[in-house]
C-alpha cells in the first residue's frame, strides 16, 4: 500500500511538472506571435486583444509556478522549488518593449478622440514605458529678475488635475505680477489658475502667464477679485466684507508679497510693484461641546469635585493663539476650585479639546482630567435643579466668544 501511494505521489508530481512546462511553452509561443505582429495592418482592437490573451497566459503560468513553489516548500523538495522559482522568474522577460509601447500609442492617437482615453488607460496599466508627463513651468526671465522652477506630474491619462492658483505660489509678486493662469505657449492664456483639467495622453508643458495686477481673496466670504493692468503706485479701494455671523472677527488684509497684515481699518492699497496678493484673515471660534467628565449633563452629584472639559473648532482662516477659557456661574450653589484654563493655539479649520496638545482635522471626544475646570455643587442645591454656566474664551487680541450651558443636579 505504501509503495502504491508513493507511485501515485510521483505520478501527480510528474503530471503537475509537465503541465507547468507545457504552460511555459505556450506562453513563449504566444509571446513570439506578439513579436511578429504587423502593427501597420493589425487593428488596435486586435492588438489589445492579443496582448490581453498573452497577459492572461502569463498570469496563469505565474500562478502555477507560485503554487508549485508553495507545495515544494511544504514537502521539503528544494530542487522542485528551484525549478518552479526559475520558471516564475523567467516570466519577467515577458513585458512590452519601449518600441512596442510607442507603436501602440501611435495607433491609439490615430483613433477617433472619443476612443483614445480608454485605450490610453489600457496602455498605461500595461506598459512600463508609457507614463505621460505634465510639466508646469513657473519660470520667468526679465531684466533684473530671473526665476526658474518646473513641477512635473505623472498620472494616469484622464485623471483630474487642479492647476496651481496664484495663492499657492510663493514668489516675489512685486517683480513678476499675479499669476492669471497657464498657457500652451508663454504668451497666450489657455487655463485659469485653479482650473481643473484632465491629464493629457502625451507629454505636455504649461507655462505660467503673469499680469500686472492686484488679487484680493477671501475664503470665508468666497471673494476672489483680480484687478488687472495696474501700474506701480496705483491706488485700489479695498472692499468691505460682511462676516457670515457674529462669531467672525475680521483681522485685516494679509499682504502675501511682503508678509505683513494691513490694519483692519485701512481702506486703500497702493501697489508698490507689478503685483500683489491680499488675503482677508478672520478669526472665528465655535464651542462644539462643554461636557462633564464621568457624569451626564442631567445627573451631577452634590458634594463632589466635578471636572468639565470642552471641544472647540476654529472655523476661521487664521490661528487662534493664547486663548484663556473661563467657566462661570451665577448660582449660589457652585464653588469653583479651577475656573480658568489656557489653550496655546488652535490652527485654522482644526478641532481641539481642553487638554489636546495639537489641533486635529476631525472631531475628538472630550476626556481626561488634565487641564479641566473643577467645581463643587453645594449639598443645599435642590435635587433636579438646573444650574446655568457660561464658557467665555478670550484671545490675546481681546476678541472673545461665549457659550451657555446648563447642568442638572442629581
Amino acid at each position: 500500500m505504501k509503495l502504491r501511494n508513493s507511485i501515485l505521489v510521483i505520478f501527480i508530481f510528474l503530471f503537475v511538472g509537465s503541465a507547468a512546462v507545457f504552460a511555459s511553452a505556450v506562453t513563449e509561443q504566444t509571446y513570439q506571435k506578439l513579436q511578429a505582429l504587423d502593427y501597420n495592418s493589425t487593428s488596435l482592437n486586435e492588438i489589445i486583444s492579443q496582448y490581453d490573451k498573452f497577459y492572461n497566459q502569463v498570469n496563469k503560468t505565474a500562478e502555477g509556478a507560485l503554487n508549485e513553489m508553495s507545495k515544494a516548500r511544504q514537502n521539503n523538495q528544494p530542487e522542485a522549488y528551484r525549478e518552479a522559482y526559475n520558471r516564475y522568474a523567467e516570466l519577467s522577460k515577458y513585458k512590452m518593449s519601449e518600441s512596442e509601447s510607442n507603436r501602440i500609442l501611435e495607433k491609439i492617437l490615430s483613433e477617433p478622440q472619443e476612443k483614445q482615453l480608454e485605450s490610453a488607460v489600457w496602455l498605461y496599466e500595461r506598459s512600463p514605458y508609457y507614463s505621460p508627463t505634465l510639466s508646469i513651468d513657473f519660470s520667468i526671465n526679465e531684466p533684473g529678475y530671473s526665476y526658474s522652477y518646473t513641477k512635473r506630474l505623472q498620472q494616469q491619462p484622464g485623471k483630474e488635475i487642479t492647476l496651481p492658483s496664484a495663492s499657492e505660489i510663493n514668489i516675489d509678486r512685486s517683480r513678476v505680477g499675479i499669476l492669471t493662469g497657464w498657457g500652451l505657449t508663454k504668451d497666450s492664456l489657455t487655463y485659469k489658475g485653479g482650473e481643473k483639467i484632465t491629464m493629457p495622453l502625451v507629454n505636455q508643458t504649461l507655462y505660467a502667464i503673469w499680469d500686472s495686477a492686484l488679487q484680493l481673496v477671501d475664503s470665508v466670504t468666497d471673494l476672489n477679485i483680480t484687478k488687472e493692468g495696474l501700474a506701480a503706485g496705483s491706488k485700489t479701494e479695498l472692499p468691505s466684507l460682511t462676516p457670515p455671523d457674529s462669531s467672525y472677527k475680521f483681522l485685516g488684509w494679509y499682504d502675501h508679497t511682503n508678509r505683513t497684515l494691513l490694519d483692519k481699518e485701512q481702506k486703500e492699497y497702493i501697489l508698490k510693484g507689478k503685483g500683489a496678493l491680499l488675503e482677508a484673515l478672520w478669526q472665528s471660534l465655535s464651542v462644539e461641546s462643554v461636557s462633564p467628565l464621568y457624569w451626564g449633563f442631567d445627573r451631577l452629584p452634590k458634594k463632589t469635585q466635578l471636572r468639565v472639559g470642552f471641544l472647540l473648532y476654529n472655523q476661521g482662516n487664521a490661528s487662534l493663539t493664547n486663548l484663556s477659557a473661563k467657566l462661570s456661574s451665577d448660582s449660589e450653589f457652585v464653588t469653583f476650585i479651577n475656573d480658568t484654563l489656557q489653550i496655546r493655539e488652535i490652527p485654522p479649520a482644526s478641532y481641539m479639546t481642553n487638554n489636546s496638545r495639537y489641533g486635529t482635522k476631525s472631531r475628538t471626544l472630550v476626556g481626561g482630567e488634565s487641564n479641566t475646570f473643577i467645581f463643587i455643587i453645594d449639598d443645599k442645591a435642590p435635587e433636579g435643579s438646573v444650574i446655568p454656566f457660561e464658557l467665555t474664551l478670550t484671545d490675546n487680541n481681546g476678541s472673545s466668544w461665549s457659550s451657555d450651558v446648563t447642568f442638572k443636579v442629581r
